[in-house]
């Protein structure tokens, strides 16, 4: 039993609660970390890269993105953790400190502390996930 199965299982027994994520696309504590169990398994995965962690990342948000109930917002970057430093306020979909999005706006510029202040979701009310490139939309 994995942690996603759980999670999946969790959003499907509760579909009125809303589930959210946010990562980097190249997240490189989350890349060390898979890397090491990977190592010490001796599973594949051992020299996992930025690239393959994206593709294997959007599997993962396009399985949970099946349940209504969820959303992510994907950072640009290979930042670790928002939540805890001054990048939560300067963060947007294209970069840790938003520097790309003054390039122009776009839905992709809502600000992470702007996104996640939304939560949880009042009634009559939506969050939207969010990411710098092309948004897939659910698959029923």
């Amino acid at each position: 039993l994995a942690v996603a199965d759980v999670f999946d299982v969790a959003m499907q027994m509760f579909p009125a609660v809303a589930f959210a994520g946010v990562n980097s696309k190249a997240d490189w504590l989350q890349i060390a970390v898979y890397r090491a169990f990977a190592r010490e398994s001796l599973l594949p995965g051992a020299d996992l890269n930025a690239s393959e962690f994206y593709v294997a990342l959007n599997l993962l948000l396009e399985r949970y993105n099946r349940n209504a109930n969820y959303v992510s917002y994907l950072v640009a970057g290979n930042t670790h953790c928002f939540a805890t430093s001054t990048l939560f306020y300067s963060a947007d979909a294209r970069g840790p400190n938003g520097t790309l999005s003054r390039s122009g706006a776009s839905e992709a510029s809502v600000p992470l502390a702007t996104w996640v202040g939304a939560l949880p979701v009042r009634p009559g009310e939506a969050v939207e996930s969010r990411c710098h490139g092309t948004l897939l939309r659910r698959k029923s």
